[in-house]
């Protein structure tokens, strides 16, 4: 499941790239995230921080620092989980997952177009979307994820609505275009 979040995430960072008039943001993006999910039957939110880089052609890097510190990485060689000593555990295999984040890294607005219907919905300033997931895989996760942020720039706050009725809000900060430095083991699960 975190797998599946995390490519759906990945979808409507990718998607926050285009400004309202379709110009894309060009090249590799990162910056830190705050998150808030509420699951039922819990009274408080679950609280995490941390950062991420999304390297258009390569794949994600997600790094939580607090409460306790991961790194998730989504690339060529399928999806793993890097503990806090740097080990890595695969959690998931390419296929049609990979094949997802790739249309999604590249910005394939046709292959978008099969996995979501795209509302604009009013914003004073900026952008507000709703993405209501068409594809099956992502309709098993998702009921519905929406987006703001500046005209010209990418997602500064995510709430993500998932089919059992839990949801995630995610917040994003210091959003920059460029380089993201790397360890050597998130390099190497990305792939060439």
């Amino acid at each position: 499941m975190k797998a599946r979040a995390l490519l759906a995430l990945l979808g409507l960072l990718a998607l926050g790239r285009l400004n309202g008039a379709g110009a894309a943001v060009p090249g590799d993006l990162h910056g830190d995230f705050a998150q808030e999910k509420r699951v039922a039957g819990l009274p408080m939110p679950l609280k995490s921080r941390g950062n991420f880089a999304l390297l258009r052609g390569h794949g994600m890097v997600w790094r939580t620092a607090s409460p306790l510190p991961g790194t998730v990485v989504l690339g060529a060689q399928g999806v793993w989980a890097l503990d806090s000593a740097g080990t890595p555990r695969k959690l998931a295999a390419g296929g049609e997952a990979l094949e997802l984040m790739v249309k999604l890294l590249d910005q394939d607005r046709h292959g978008l177009d099969g996995l979501f219907e795209v509302k604009q919905l009013p914003a004073d300033k900026g952008f507000h979307q709703a993405l209501v997931p068409k594809a099956p895989m992502l309709k098993k996760v998702f009921s519905r994820v929406e987006v703001w942020g500046p005209v010209s720039g990418t997602v500064a706050k995510a709430v993500l609505s998932e089919a059992s009725g839990d949801s995630t809000v995610i917040r994003f900060s210091s959003v920059k275009a460029g380089p993201a430095a790397l360890d050597p083991k998130e390099e190497a699960l990305l792939g060439p």
